[in-house]
């Protein structure tokens, strides 16, 4: 799954902050589909919780928008 990509991702030494994609940032997007284990992997490897992308959003308004309440009281 997801999971796993990101994984192997992270191992080759991926940059868990780089901006790209519809969410511009990973973190974003695992909050915004509500997968709190990736989110929680992206956090242990420093992804920036409170980074904001281009549309000033962080990944609390990914897990809001997305309606994925616990993914909200994970980030809080």
């Amino acid at each position: 799954g997801h999971k796993q990509v990101v994984k192997i991702l992270l191992n080759k030494g991926a940059n868990v902050n780089v901006q790209g994609g519809t969410h511009r940032f990973a973190l974003t997007a695992a909050a915004a589909g509500g997968e709190i284990s990736i989110m929680r992997l992206l956090l242990d490897h420093g992804a920036e919780l409170n980074a904001r992308d281009a549309e000033n959003e962080t990944a609390l308004h990914g897990a809001v928008s997305g309606g994925h309440f616990d993914a909200v009281q994970f980030l809080v």
